[in-house]
């Protein structure tokens, strides 16, 4: 739950760690890498922590690739997302690296730690492709895909940027991102390119580095049918490549960027302008030390924000009953349909609204929004669904992507008699809170739950720190 911030319909039942390769496809099941007996473990790498295991794997990948052939890997991070979990060498790590200075943030200083063990990740990868030879003829990208999350207990700041994760604002949409390697182009070395980028566009600047043609030949021919039968079409790639621009050949392809329903970001001359339209969350700007204890018994969406879309089975738990005090308390602004008007290329910070000052182009943006809107791509993709239960179940209790291909996963150890008297129940459990008496009365009860312990559950997700509980030894 703290992961996502919602229960879903198998109740939060499974683990959600598989593996694929030629042989087997299925939850991964070293005992080590599912044993909590390392919780404790002052070890940089206890053989429990997940990211441990993502790092072994693409190190081991790498070490093990004919560096003849190219080779293009994937290495998705879960450090700095919640639940903000991290070794406890990295903790120490992190306190000695900030001395004098001392955390007062719990989450301040797990967030901090995970990032020094990401640091530490990516060196190791780089120091494999080295090992291999390979540095010399590797692009290497770095990117975040949202800006970090400032609500409770989500740790980050995106100072000097207004907002963050799940906002329009800058803290939340304009994200970290680096290129390095031997196959970086020399023009670009040591420069920061200040062309606007959507993360489709990796998809084609990738295609073009190896040589491939990013459309999508597939949806081309499937359009022929679909046209023939009137229905909706599916959309080109999205995505340009920045290949050219990166190396020095050419002005940035980009300019515009859809950013969502609510927001476009269109470059005009040297000013780079941007409409933010509705209710937006976390709409303010955080100082340079946050999240901090300066008002220790400052009440929850006080010191931070609260989390703005907790789920039970589908429906959102509301952070207060009064429209006003959840406004308040997930620092929300309302932008109205007409939008709040930014240039954020002389103002990053989103401090000055021109909507009075440029009202003819604002409602230009505004209209150029809503016409971006009808081409958004927003297929129907199903309901929640008791058979993803049921396939866990089989799987031996892992969540897994498909519920029509049983034949795509390996076949897992065979329960226990006692395993499968426990899986009887919670299947019995489970579909009897699909039946919509059942769920209303489960989520009223949640909602009933949330609503009374509401203060002492946001405080539980993060806490002050009056003094370290850690020696600070670790380098």
């Amino acid at each position: 739950f703290e992961a996502t911030g919602e229960v879903d319909v198998c109740l939060n039942h499974f683990t959600d760690l598989s593996e694929a390769n030629a042989t087997y496809f299925g939850g991964v099941r070293d005992a080590a890498a599912l044993s909590s007996g390392c919780r404790e473990s002052t070890a940089p790498d206890p053989p429990c922590y997940e990211e441990a295991l993502f790092k072994r794997r693409s190190v081991g990948l790498i070490r093990a690739h004919d560096a003849a052939r190219p080779l293009f890997l994937f290495h998705a991070f879960h450090a700095l997302h919640t639940p903000l979990q991290v070794p406890r060498h990295y903790l120490a790590a992190a306190a000695a690296a900030a001395a004098p200075f001392r955390f007062d943030d719990g989450s301040r200083w797990t967030y901090s730690a995970l990032a020094r063990y990401m640091d530490d990740t990516v060196a190791a990868l780089v120091g494999a492709l080295k090992e291999r030879g390979m540095w010399s003829s590797t692009l290497f990208a770095f990117a975040s895909d949202n800006g970090g999350p400032i609500y409770r207990p989500g740790g980050a700041n995106n100072h000097p940027l207004k907002g963050g994760k799940y906002s329009d604002w800058e803290g939340g949409v304009r994200a970290n991102a680096f290129l390095a390697g031997g196959a970086l182009p020399p023009a670009a070395a040591g420069k920061a390119y200040d062309g606007l980028f959507s993360v489709a566009d990796w998809y084609s600047t990738f295609c073009e580095l190896a040589g491939e043609d990013p459309a999508d030949l597939e949806a081309q021919q499937a359009n022929t049918w679909l046209r023939a039968r009137r229905l909706p079409q599916l959309p080109p790639v999205d995505g340009v490549s920045h290949w050219a621009a990166l190396s020095g050949r050419s002005a940035p392809p980009r300019s515009e960027v859809h950013l969502s329903a609510q927001a476009l970001l269109v470059a005009r001359g040297r000013a780079l302008y941007k409409i933010v339209t509705g209710e937006q969350p976390y709409s303010r700007w955080t100082g340079s030390v946050y999240p901090n204890c300066s008002a220790p018994a400052a009440g929850p969406g006080v010191q931070q924000p609260l989390f703005a879309d907790l789920r039970v089975l589908g429906r959102r738990l509301s952070v207060s009953a009064d429209p006003h005090e959840e406004a308040a308390l997930t620092w929300q602004q309302d932008c109205g349909a007409a939008g709040c008007l930014f240039d954020v290329a002389s103002d990053p910070s989103e401090h000055a609204d021109l909507s009075d000052a440029l009202p003819a182009l604002r409602a230009e943006l505004a209209a150029l929004l809503t016409d971006r809107n009808r081409g958004n791509f927003a297929p129907r993709r199903g309901i929640s669904s008791l058979r993803a239960c049921a396939e866990g179940v089989r799987n031996g209790g892992y969540y897994g992507p498909f519920v029509d291909v049983a034949s795509a996963y390996s076949p897992s150890p065979p329960a226990t008699a006692a395993q499968r008297e426990r899986d009887a129940a919670y299947l019995l459990r489970v579909a009897a809170l699909s039946e919509p008496p059942a769920k209303r009365a489960f989520q009223a009860f949640y909602e009933t739950l949330w609503a009374a312990t509401r203060n002492a559950s946001w405080r539980k997700l993060d806490s002050c720190l009056p003094q370290l509980d850690l020696p600070v030894t670790a380098t």
